[in-house]
This record gives C-alpha cells, structure tokens and sequence, in this order.
C-alpha cells in the first residue's frame, strides 16, 4: 500500500533543495479553452489566453512560472529537452474524462527583489483549475521556494513508489496521465488525483 505523507511537508522538502525523488499526479478540469497537448505550447501562446488572463486577474500578485523565471542554467536545461514549451502550463488527461485540463505552476517575489537562482522568500502555488460554469480554482498546495520548480505531465505506465524508511519500491500503475513538479536535476514532487481525491506518491525511476 502507497504510503501519504502531508504534502505540505514534503513540499518544504522538495523546494529546500533536497534530492528526494517524489512524484505523483493532479488533475484538473478545464473544458473552456483549446486542448493542447502537454507542455506543448509557449507560455505566451495564443491558445492559453484565455488561461493566462483569468489566473493574472485571480491571482495577481503571482505569475505563471515561464522560462524566464529560471535561473540561467535551469533554462538552459529546460530548454535544450523541451525547447519553448511553458514551465508552468501543464495538459494532459489527468482525470480520465477526456476534457482539456490544466495545470499551473505560480510563484511570488517580494516587492523590488532581483531576480536569483536561490530565493530564501520566494513563494510557490500549484493549482487546479475546473470550468464549472465558469473557472474554478483549487489550491494543491503552497510554499516557499528557494528554487523555481517545473511542472510537467507524465503519461499513463507503470511507476515505483519509493518506501523511503526501507529503501524499497513498490510498483504502481497510472491509467492516465500525472502532472510532475520539480526542481531541474534535484528533486520531484507532484500529485495523482482521481475525481474525489489525491494521492501523493514518492516516485524512485
């Protein structure tokens, strides 16, 4: 049996810097814009206006994370395995049901502070957005981020969880596809989530 841990607690550790590879799924729900495929499309691309306007309006303090928003070597890293494709946009079939679903990826600086690879007040949200007769904003979960994570999908397939107290791996199946947050070459973090809950897994690839 997968064991959960408060996300909240493992996110400290993730965002902290420390090499745990942990993983899991979310899913949202978001039939008012354009289906895209995951990570597929740049930030600024037109098919995510609509997205980009209504999280800029509800969250205003907060920006999508962009490649812009990585340090210089993160970048370069993100973009010599994913070219332009958004850091902080997410698709995929996360819940089953076939509708266009988003993940996004937020972070906050404080006010006037320059930009750094390593931020000790740097904040992070991850959310889920559902269009329910109009969008609908879920917090997964928030914290501080030292470094600006990424978030991508993963597709359906057999995964490990890791037992960390017994250094063992558990085998595991998602039947659609899971939304990843990391920390380019340091750790991973993210959600699974079916239509009533979410599960947190410690992925060992």
């Amino acid at each position: 049996m997968v064991t959960r841990q408060p996300a909240s607690k493992r996110l400290l550790e993730v965002l902290a810097g420390r090499r745990a590879f942990v993983a899991a799924g979310v899913a949202l729900l978001l039939h008012a814009f354009t289906p895209v495929a995951a990570n597929a499309a740049p930030c600024e691309a037109s098919e995510l206006e609509g997205l980009r306007l209504s999280v800029n309006r509800n969250y205003k303090q907060w920006s999508i994370v962009s490649i812009e928003s990585l340090s210089s070597d993160d970048a370069s890293i993100w973009k010599g395995k994913w070219g332009s494709e958004c850091p902080g946009i997410a698709s995929g079939n996360f819940d089953g049901s076939g509708r266009s679903q988003f993940a996004v990826l937020l972070i906050s600086e404080p006010a006037g502070a320059e930009r750094a690879s390593r931020s000790p007040n740097r904040r992070m949200r991850l959310l889920h957005v559902v269009a329910d007769g109009g969008l609908k904003y879920r917090q997964l979960d928030s914290g501080p981020a030292a470094l600006v994570p990424v978030i991508r999908s993963l597709p359906p397939g057999t995964y490990y969880h890791f037992n960390k107290g017994s250094d063992s791996r558990t085998p595991f199946n998602s039947t659609t596809d899971m939304v990843l947050l990391e920390v380019l070459e340091a750790s991973s973090f993210s959600y699974l989530i079916d239509k009533t809950r979410v599960t947190q897994f410690t992925l060992s690839f």
